[in-house]
């Protein structure tokens, strides 16, 4: 009998402390779902980040030190990384359309290398590519209002 009650003890002792353990799991879940970033945040702090990557290319172009090309490039992930968190198509347009502009100094820069020798062809064709893809985008979006 003694043992049966102590067996009984033992079970009821053990799940009080799974039971416990269970809580102390989803009060750790919970905390740790409060600490984590949401994904609009990130997309905020990405955009802040990229925004101090372009004033840093800015810098390194003025002193000769990167090509344009770089600082265009920048910009475009800027604006990529500002689509995602636009919360209106008006405000999408707007961007699409800085977008294509940037595009079209990335393909007038690479053919001004081609044509000073020093960029290839392939290099216009990829920038006019891109050029391309980003008018239709703002064509498609548009076409949504």
């Amino acid at each position: 009998m003694r043992s049966v009650l102590f067996g009984l003890s033992v079970m009821f002792v053990a799940a009080c402390i799974s039971i416990g353990m269970t809580q102390a799991d989803e009060a750790t879940d919970k905390q740790q779902a409060e600490k984590q970033p949401s994904i609009h945040d990130l997309l905020e702090e990405r955009c802040e980040t990229l925004e101090q990557v372009v004033e840093m290319r800015v810098a390194l172009v003025a002193r000769g030190t990167v090509p344009p090309e770089s600082v265009i490039g920048s910009q475009i992930d800027l604006l990529n990384a500002r689509l995602e968190l636009a919360d209106t198509q008006a405000r999408r347009i707007e961007l699409m359309k800085q977008r294509v502009d940037c595009y079209k100094k990335l393909e007038e820069v690479q053919q001004a290398h081609l044509m000073n020798a020093t960029g290839t062809r392939i290099e216009v064709m990829d920038a006019k590519a891109e050029r391309l893809e980003a008018e239709i985008e703002l064509l498609r979006e548009e076409k949504k209002e």
